[in-house]
Formats: C-alpha cells, structure tokens, sequence
C-alpha cells in the first residue's frame, strides 16, 4: 500500500489533509477530529466504532499502521470521502453541521477532483437541504407567530373602539360597523347575509339574527321641522349590529377566533 499526494484544504481556521491510497483520496480520524473541534481523534474513534456496522471497510474506511511507538504499532482510522460524509453525519454537533455545508460546497461542488459515489453526493445534498427546509420552516412559524400576535392586538383595539361607540344598549349602527371593519357596505351586507342575519333583497333582520343576538332594529328618535317653524319629534326602526354580531363578523374578517 503506497501513499501519494497529500493535498490541503481550509475548513474554518483549520487545515484538511487528504491523502491519496491506491487511487483513492483519504481523511485521517486526528484531522477529522481538527474539523470537528473534537479534544481528541479519540472522540471520532468512538464515534466510529459506536457505528461501526454502518461502515464498509476499504470503501468508507481504512486502519493504516502509521508509525511505532516503543515498539507497539501505532495505527489510525482513513476514511474516505464517503466515509467522510457518514461519520459527519453521525456527529451531532454544532461544528459537523457547519462541516456539512462546508463539505456541500466543497466536496461536492466544487468536486476538488474527487468523485464521490453518487449515492453519497445525494444524500449529502438532501441532508443539507433538509437543514436549510428545517430553518426555513422555523422563520415562517415565527413570523406567524408574530403576525397573529399582532392581528391580537388589533382585534383587541377594535373591540375597545366598539365599546367606546356604541350607545347605551352596547350598538352601533350598520354604517358605523362598517367603518369600524373598514370594509364597505356592501361587503358587510354580504357578510350578513352569508350569516342570514338579513334577508336577501333588504336590511332587515332575520328571526334568526334577532334571535341569536346578532342584529337587532331599534327606534331612533330624530327632529323634524315643520313649515311653521317649530319641531316635533319622530321614531323610525333602524338596523343596528350588537357587540355579540360585531365580533362574530370581526371573527370573520380577521380569520382568527375572537374571545
């Protein structure tokens, strides 16, 4: 077995040496260990032999007799670029993630002449992939997090808007309801009639409406002058949407349950 070329490759602040064995190019367990930021090359043989069925030796790996220390052999683990990518799949740590896309960029695009087989290349691409998803999915749901948290706040404010306009039996009328939905007549009149509150062809409460507390028609007083000159009061029902409606339709409109 002849070693050949050794190559150097910069992770982080640290220098990767590959090797070449019989064609093939090789990490060593202790410069693995460097990239990692184990304390130790010990930390990534065991991590190898806790997972050593998972490995194919003379493919994924190698056990190199190194040198001779007082006369006992000194032998340390190769692994290949496969085996490269399957122990830092193994190792859960902050660094061997940063490793991964390292390695994605690295090994893979940019190849550095060594082929990977393509099993390998793939999963060591949707194993990034799938990180970059993971992240991705954590922003989203903390935006809608946010967003929720924010539409909560508004619909709190617009309840307190409500109780700060409604008279006295806690109503408002249908035009004030709409500018407090900011939305238009006629979409409010649509609403009330998908809820049937309303009849079809008129602003007037249905039985079901009245009868849920949602809608209601209630006398207004209002002055009328006559030709004389003096006034005279008058009452005529008008339509008004309660609190109990206001927040049914506010549900509605905003998407999110009102407590």
């Amino acid at each position: 077995m002849q070693k050949q070329e050794i190559q150097t490759l910069q992770f982080n602040n640290h220098n990767i040496e590959s090797i070449e064995i019989d064609g093939q190019k090789y990490i060593s367990s202790s410069n693995m260990a460097t990239a990692l930021e184990y304390s130790s090359p010990k930390s990534i043989t065991n991590l190898f032999n806790a997972n050593k069925d998972e490995f194919t030796e003379n493919e994924d790996y190698r056990v190199i007799d190194l040198m001779t220390i007082k006369n006992a052999p000194y032998k340390q683990i190769f692994f290949s670029m496969q085996g490269v990518v399957l122990i830092t799949m193994l190792a859960k740590t902050q660094k061997a993630k940063e490793f991964r896309e390292w390695a994605k960029k690295v090994l893979v695009e940019k190849q550095i002449q060594i082929q990977l087989p393509q099993n390998y290349v793939e999963a060591l691409k949707c194993l990034v992939i799938a990180e970059e998803e993971k992240l991705a999915l954590e922003n989203t749901v903390k935006e809608k997090e946010d967003t929720i948290a924010r539409q909560q706040i508004t619909i709190e404010n617009a309840k307190e808007l409500f109780k700060e306009i409604a008279d006295k039996t806690g109503c408002v009328k249908f035009k004030v309801c709409a500018s407090l939905l900011n939305i238009k007549e006629s979409e409010l009149k649509a609403i009330l009639r998908q809820n049937k509150w309303i009849y079809l062809k008129k602003l007037f409460p249905t039985t079901d409406g009245r009868s849920n507390g949602y809608v209601k028609l209630q006398a207004e007083t209002f002055d009328v002058r006559l030709k004389s000159g003096s006034k005279v009061q008058k009452s005529s029902p008008a339509f008004y949407i309660t609190e109990k409606g206001y927040c049914k339709i506010l549900e509605q409109v905003s998407g999110i349950l009102v407590n």
